[in-house]
């Protein structure tokens, strides 16, 4: 299934509803790795299905769900936007550039088949660095997530 029903509503900021299928990762900025959620059977506000399938990055409104079960029904607002597939440097060589649909900047990311599960993230607004007493950066390598401090240059559990 192509994404033509997404172009079809460029630009357009609504409700989704996927089903979460399996957690994945993409090379990041510098050579680290992000963590990437995979939700399938994308469907609009009317219950039509509007894509197979879409990738997201595991940002904080995810990461609040808790622990995601294969199956379950995740709803969130966002908005369609074009984008470019394909290699974005320079170089004498012509490039494939494909152009496709996604949605960007989920919010409000709610889970409809257990609603139970999401948690308020109270810890991680008050880490802070035990030697400066700075706020800790959160950093997301692999699934795993560390707190970094940037003025000390230090990682914490």
């Amino acid at each position: 299934m192509s994404r033509t029903k997404l172009k079809e509503i460029e630009e357009f900021r609504g409700t989704f509803t996927g089903i979460f299928e399996r957690m994945g990762s993409k090379s990041g900025w510098k050579g680290s790795t992000e963590t990437t959620v995979l939700l399938i059977d994308i469907q609009d506000e009317n219950g039509i299905i509007i894509t197979e399938h879409l990738w997201f990055n595991y940002t904080k409104g995810f990461r609040e769900l808790g622990t995601l079960t294969v199956g379950d029904s995740i709803q969130f607002n966002a908005r369609v936007k074009k984008y470019y597939k394909g290699y974005q440097g320079y170089s004498e060589e012509p490039w494939n550039r494909e152009t496709d649909y996604k949605l960007s900047h989920p919010t409000k990311i709610t889970n409809l088949t257990h609603p139970e599960k999401r948690i308020v993230p109270w810890e991680e607004k008050a880490k802070k660095c035990p030697i400066c007493g700075k706020p800790l950066a959160e950093s997301n390598i692999l699934g795993k997530i560390d707190f970094y401090c940037r003025k000390c240059k230090k990682t914490f559990d």
